[in-house]
Order: structure tokens, then sequence, then C-alpha cells
């Protein structure tokens, strides 16, 4: 049966040597037009039985012996044609007029196009004539002697007559139809003499094999090689070329490429890649090369150092190894996906389509569908396990996954323009470790307590990528997370909780050109209305990492001195700014007891309207029954440090002198020249809240040391 046929470009040109294996070609649009209507006038099919191409050559194997180019003039009417003949190491235009295997098809080079319509002209002409009309009255079994033959579909051509055999009384020929490569059984009323003009014209289909492609069984082509075989050589859109490789005998070794409007696509390739052939030694690396070129990617977006960008972390392997994504390129990637749906979805109904990718390669851009939710995304191939498997990395999140084959597309020109939106990340100047301890690699324990500090829980939360450095396509990175608590610094506290080790943790720090303002924060010192101010450093920069111990003139460390400090007893901690202490000897029982004598007595519970906030004034609690000092209608005692809310104005009465003079035992304090790391407003996350409230609860007792003003003496 002849296959269809796929035509391509008139004007000839040949491309020779290692470009030639590289580029296959270059043609115009309008010789491909030109080419395409050509085939259209040429192409017919009938019913062909098995191959039997190893006797059909004959005495024209003369034509295919020699490695050098060779070209006749054909005298004849009407007029003179140049036949062109396959030269090794020359690749060739040609349409595929045959196919029985991959080890035996045909092709028609396109530059004798013009002689294969000279010929089919002369066929029609001369069985019109009077002389022709008449079929032959003998036919000679001989492949040596070419008759003009009727196709099953009446359309005439030049064939040989193979051998002749009776079937019901009728006698049959088997013509093998010397310029597509077909064969066919006709009767002998088909078969007429051919004019003289074309006799000396060699046969114009060429019998091929793909070079260095052995059928993986034993056995020969399985029906699945054959089938997928058709396929790829029955494209009906893009150029066939040829590059004969090996010039010996009957058949010639050639490795065929399609050259279609997307990419160029090896046959030889793709039938080894998909498992159903095999190879020994030959490999077109320039084709190979040539491919991946046409399908890259333009270079991953490198951001400038020193600047600072919201990002979106999209992939996670350890904190020397993560992907993420710029917040800003979120409508762009929208915009990509959108984009491959539209594309790529309808294509998952026909493998068969050319968007289907035969032959992948390494470094090659493509198209995959996602294993988890069946979506395409853009991605790049990174390997190629083993046949019809695939390893892809996606471009625009930044995972891997490893696929079937027909899972792949090649990726659409417009989409190739976008660059890789996903950015390779590490955490700057961090090494893995364990307890403090350095390691070789990241533990389970880092790996988590990064995903941990990264994690966005409110929509207003943010995490910020401080540009360090650039190495290469990995950004190292000082990376934030700006939640409406705090700023959280997840290369410091990998540090400081153990899961890693810094060599200048200076140089991971945020540098900015401008400072805030230090916030006051008001402490109430000794109960009293007095303002005790927090350190100057800017709660935004890193303090140097030193040892409090042996860096501070503390004077406990004057041997004269015994105690470090003020013993105390914790009441309760809220965070490293907000500790509350009770001193050791402070009793409350006989302040409480005076009180109730005081204002027991009705002529001095005085009481006023018009009470204003941080007012000091008395009060009766029920439930204790007792007297006690407050400062505020929110109601804080803070003799007991406990607050009662909604009290009754009638119930205020104004505090005594006698009492103001008394030294409160309840200390509002704070550690001292400590800071939390990257928290721009100065609040401490939870986890060090939480951490400072378990360490503290080991003591029964601590020491208080005013750092704030150690000059002025409180006396308690």
């Amino acid at each position: 049966m002849l296959s269809s046929t796929m035509s391509i470009s008139s004007n000839y040109s040949t491309v020779s040597g290692a470009e030639a294996a590289a580029t296959f070609g270059d043609v115009s649009a309008s010789s491909v037009d030109a080419a395409a209507s050509s085939a259209d006038t040429r192409a017919s099919s009938t019913d062909a039985a098995a191959s039997s191409a190893d006797v059909a050559a004959g005495s024209y194997d003369d034509n295919t012996s020699g490695d050098s180019a060779a070209a006749s003039v054909i005298d004849g009417p009407p007029q003179s044609q140049v036949f062109k003949e396959i030269v090794k190491n020359q690749v060739e235009l040609v349409v595929v007029s045959h196919l029985n295997s991959p080890s035996d098809f045909y092709v028609q080079l396109n530059a004798n196009s013009k002689v294969l319509d000279m010929v089919d002209s002369e066929l029609g002409r001369h069985v019109k004539s009077k002389h022709g009309a008449v079929p032959v009255g003998h036919v000679e079994i001989d492949n040596t002697i070419m008759y003009a033959v009727q196709t099953s579909d009446n359309k005439w051509c030049r064939g040989v007559v193979l051998h002749a055999f009776n079937e019901n009384n009728t006698d049959l020929f088997r013509v093998h139809f010397v310029d597509y490569g077909f064969m066919e059984t006709l009767t002998a009323d088909r078969i007429k003499s051919v004019p003289v003009s074309v006799v000396s014209i060699p046969p114009l289909a060429y019998n091929c094999a793909i070079y260095d492609l052995k059928p993986k069984y034993t056995t020969g082509w399985s029906n699945e090689a054959y089938i997928l075989f058709n396929d790829l050589m029955s494209i009906k859109t893009g150029l066939y070329f040829i590059y004969p490789l090996e010039i010996k005998g009957l058949r010639i070794g050639v490795d065929v490429v399609w050259n279609g409007d997307i990419y160029p696509l090896s046959i030889r390739d793709a039938m080894f890649f998909l498992g159903y052939g095999s190879y020994e030694y030959y490999v077109n690396k320039q084709l190979h090369q040539e491919l991946v070129n046409m399908i890259t990617l333009p270079d991953n977006l490198k951001l400038e150092e020193g600047k600072k960008y919201s990002v979106i972390l999209c992939h996670f392997i350890s904190p020397t190894e993560f992907y993420m994504r710029i917040g800003d390129d979120t409508a762009q990637l929208e915009e990509v996906m959108n984009t491959l749906k539209t594309i790529y979805i309808p294509t998952a109904e026909n493998t068969h389509k050319s968007y289907l990718l035969y032959t992948p390669q390494i470094g090659m851009a493509v198209a995959a569908r996602y294993s988890i939710d069946g979506h395409w995304h853009r991605a790049k191939i990174t390997s190629l396990p083993e046949e019809r498997l695939v390893t892809v990395f996606y471009i625009d999140f930044g995972n891997s996954e490893t696929l079937p084959w027909d899972e792949l597309r090649v990726l659409d020109k417009n989409l190739i323009k976008t660059p890789p939106l996903v950015i390779k990340a590490s955490l700057a100047d961090v090494n893995p470790a364990v307890e403090g301890i350095e390691s070789t690699k990241w533990s389970d324990n880092a790996c988590a307590a990064f995903l941990n500090f990264s994690k966005i829980d409110y929509a207003d939360d943010d995490l910020i990528a401080f540009i360090h450095e650039v190495d290469g396509d990995t950004h190292k990175i000082v990376l934030y997370n700006r939640s409406s608590r705090a700023e959280i610094c997840l290369n410091s506290k990998l540090v400081s909780q153990g899961y890693a080790t810094t060599m200048d943790p200076i140089s991971c720090v945020f540098k900015k050109t401008n400072t805030r303002k230090q916030v006051k924060q008001t402490v109430l010192l000794n109960s009293r209305n007095k303002e005790v101010m927090s350190p100057s450093d800017d709660t935004l920069s890193f303090t140097k990492l030193r040892s409090v111990i042996e860096n501070e003139n503390h004077s406990w460390k004057n041997k004269k001195n015994k105690l470090p400090g003020m013993p105390m007893s914790i009441v309760k901690v809220v965070s490293p700014d907000e500790i509350i202490l009770k001193k050791m000897d402070y009793n409350t029982e006989i302040l409480t007891e005076k009180m109730n004598k005081v204002y027991g007595d009705k002529k001095n519970k005085k009481t006023i309207l018009g009470w204003k906030i941080n007012d000091l004034c008395a009060i009766l609690i029920k439930k204790y029954g007792n007297w006690k000092s407050i400062h505020n209608l929110n109601v804080y005692f803070y003799d007991i440090n406990e607050t009662i809310d909604e009290i009754p104005i009638k119930t205020l009465h104004i505090l005594e002198a006698e009492f103001l003079k008394l030294k409160c035992g309840i200390l509002h304090c704070g550690l001292s020249n400590l800071v939390p790391l990257g928290a721009s407003d100065g609040i401490w996350p939870k986890f060090s809240c939480d951490r400072l409230i378990e360490e503290l609860k080991k003591y029964p007792s601590v020491y208080f040391l005013n750092q704030v003003n150690p000059q002025v003496n409180i006396d308690y």
C-alpha cells in the first residue's frame, strides 16, 4: 500500500558535513508550499502486500553504490531534466513514499520532483497513444525490464514484474512500482509497454533503513513498533530530511528527521527512547544539541544584591536549598497557567498530536502534567532515568518528579519567552548543626523549624528576602517572617535554637539606610509613676553575639559584694521585657491591717468624682474584706499584682498621705540590653517568651540589679 506521502520544498539546496547533521536544512515557506502542492499531485494509495524490497532493486543497485555526488541529464521529450542521486553524509529533503518497517521504507528526493512529474506525464501520454494502449503480449519476469503499470487506483506508474502465478484460472503478476516503493498484484491487462523516453531513468524511490537501529526483540519489530513508526513517518505537516550514513548494497542506512513547526524529531531517537529499538554506537550529538537549543528557556531571574523583596516560599529541601517566587510575579504566573490550560488540555485526548515529545533531551523546556493535581506546568528535563521515563524540574514552583514520556509536551514558543519564575535560594552564612554543634547535614528538626518559622498564618503576614549575595543561580538571603506580631529572622532563629551555626552573624544582617526613632517604653519602677527607658538599641538591628557574663561590668563581679543583686521572688513572667518580681521579705498583711483601721473610720473615706488615669486611690475588695491602694479605674492593685475591671467610681477613695510614703514590694522590670532579633516592632515572639518562662520556673528566687541607672540606689 502506498503510504500517505509527505512533500516538502521545491528549491533544492544541500547542506553537507557536520553542519548538515545539526541543522538538517533550512527551507523557506514558499518552497514548502510549492512542494506540498507537488506531493498532492503525485500521492496515491493502494493495497500493499508484505515487503519484498530485497528483490526489488535488481539491476538498479549501481545507483546507490557510491559515496560521491552523481547527477545525469535525461534526454527525452518534452524536455531535459537533471536526476539527483543520494550521496553519503549529504542531507536531502525527501518525500516519504512507502513504509514497511523501520528497516525497510522508501523515500523520494525532493530534488527529483520535476523528473517524477515528467515520468508521470510521459506515461499518461504513452498509454493513450495507439501503440501504448495495447497490453503486452508476453510479460517478462525480469526485474531489469520496466513496464507501464496501472495501479489499483488507476494511476499509471513504472514497475517491474517480480513473479507470476495463477489463481482461479486467472494469471496474476506481482509488480514493484520503482518510483514509489510499493507492490501490487495485478492482471495482465494492466501491464503495458513503457515509452523509450523514461526507460533510462533510474528508480526514483530509494529503499532505506534507519541506520544502526535494530529491533529490540530477536523475533523482529513488534506491532507497536510498526504502529509508532507509521505514525511518525506519516505526519502531515513539517519537513522530512534524511542524513545518509551508509550506502552499501540494496538499502541505504539513514537518519530521518522530521523538522516540524515546533522542533526537529529524529525518528531513530524516538524509536530508541520508547523502547522499540536498540543501537550500538551511532548518536547524533549535534542534532541533540540543536534540539535543546531550539526549546530552551531564558536565563533565570537574578535579583539585585542589597535589596529586599516580598517572596513566596514554593518548595523546600533544606535551609540551604529552597525555592521562592517574587510576590509581584503572581499575576504573571496566573497568566502562564491559563495559557498552559488552554493549549495542553486538548492534547491529552490525542497522544499523536505534534506537541507530543518523542525525543526528550536533558535541558529541554517542556510542558508537563503534574501527577498530583493533573494540571499542566512549565518544566525543564533534568534526566532520563530509563526508557519512557523523564525527570523534570518545575521551573515556576521548584519541585521535581519523574513522569511517563507521554505526560510531556513540547513547550509552546509563547511560553518559552517568559523566564522561569521560581528562584533558587539559600540562607546566608548558616551551616547545619545539632544542638549548636556543626554537622554535615541538616537535621529533620532544623528543617521542621525552618518551615514553622516561615509559615504564613494570616493574609497580612509576609516573607521578606534580603539579597545578601548572588552566587551563580543561587541567591543567598536573609529571610524574615513579618507577621502582625513580630518580624522573625529565620537565619538567627536557627542559630539561636542550635539548629545552625554561623561564621559571621553580622554579614547576614539587614543594613538599613534609615533608622527608626526609639520607641519610649514606660515601665513602672517601684510602683511609682516613674519612667524607665529601654536601651537605645534599634530593635531592627542585630547585636553582636557576646557573653553577658564576660563582657559586662556587673557590680556583683566585685568580690566585695557577696550577692549579685537584690534577692526577689518571681510573681509573673510575660516576656523578657515584662517580668514582675516581689521582694523576698515583702509582707502585705501589715499594710492591709493598717488600711483597714484607717478606712474603717467613715471620716477618712474621702471621695472625688474627677478621677484621672494614674491617680492613686484606696478601695475595699469584698472578696478579701481588705482595703487596697489602687491607681486607676482599670483597676490595678499594685500591692498584690491583680487587676479588677469595672469598679464603680463611688467605691474609690483618696489614698491617704501616710500610705503614699510606703514602698511597694512589687517590681516591674525587664532583662537589660536584650532586644528580639529580627523583630522590627520590638515585640518578643511567643516561643522566646515561653522559653524564658520555662527557665525561670526552675529557680525559687532571682537577683535584681538595676542596669538602667546603676548610680541610683533603689531602696525597698
